[in-house]
């Protein structure tokens, strides 16, 4: 239900357990009107169906935020877990840190990796000044 919103599904749930209520009201005044109750034995009530409240603003914007930015959570989630995975991953030794065989760092941190030399992406992530994003895109390529 593409079109679905919180508000709705809040109407339907407060419809449903009205009715419900309903119905147990109109149980329990033909159960009391069919049986006669001495002093030894108790008739047992069932528990009455309460209809729930609104829910307040926040979880309005809550359930919406979640809604709309649910792909972009997943992705997040699939690119750490890939990061996470690639920390082990060697980088070649003779790997040459240019603008032209790694056109998307950035100067600063092409000079850090050429001082540097690390020998895996987890190496090369903890030096300052060179982005984890920037090692990212290589680590998926």
């Amino acid at each position: 239900m593409p079109h679905t919103t919180l508000d709705r599904v809040e109407d339907i749930m407060s419809e449903v357990q009205k009715e419900q209520k309903a119905e147990q009201e109109v149980r329990a005044k033909e159960k009391a009107s069919s049986e006669v109750v001495d002093d030894d034995f108790m008739i047992k009530q069932e528990e009455p169906v309460e209809v729930m409240d609104r829910s307040p603003d926040s979880v309005y914007s809550t359930v919406g935020a979640s809604v709309k930015y649910q792909v972009f959570v997943r992705r997040q989630h699939r690119d750490m877990e890939s990061w996470r995975r690639a920390q082990g991953s060697r980088i070649p030794p003779d790997i040459v840190y240019s603008t032209a065989t790694l056109p998307t760092l950035k100067k600063e941190e092409i000079e850090k990796l050429n001082r540097v030399r690390p020998s895996t992406f987890a190496e090369a992530s903890q030096i300052s000044g060179v982005a984890p994003q920037s090692l990212f895109m290589y680590i998926t390529m």
